[in-house]
């Protein structure tokens, strides 16, 4: 079961092209650029900013969101990684959080 979990978790980082590319390899999360996200299409982008969301509200113990608040920081990630492309999507997230 926690297997099948991981690998749900995990899918919608492979979508994204710097992370796709050897399945094999191991990637450190918090290193991954925004603009591997940014290249990535809707659907791909959203989960993958879902993904670090999630990391993010675990580390803050928050475990209780609603939709618009999701709809709003995913909005507010996008922002930041607009203008930050180079900045890793594990620190552009935290920052959806403080505003």
């Amino acid at each position: 079961m926690r297997a099948l979990l991981l690998a749900a978790c995990m899918a919608p980082l492979l979508a994204v092209p710097a992370l796709a590319q050897d399945a094999d390899r191991r990637v450190d999360v918090r290193t991954v650029k925004c603009f591997d996200v940014l290249a990535a299409d809707h659907e791909d982008r959203i989960a993958a900013i879902f993904f670090y969301y999630g990391v993010h509200a675990g580390i803050r113990n928050i475990w209780v969101v609603s939709p618009r608040n999701l709809e709003e920081k995913a909005k507010k990630v996008v922002e930041i990684c607009q203008a930050n492309p180079d900045m890793p999507i594990f620190d552009a997230t935290p920052k959806a959080f403080q505003e």
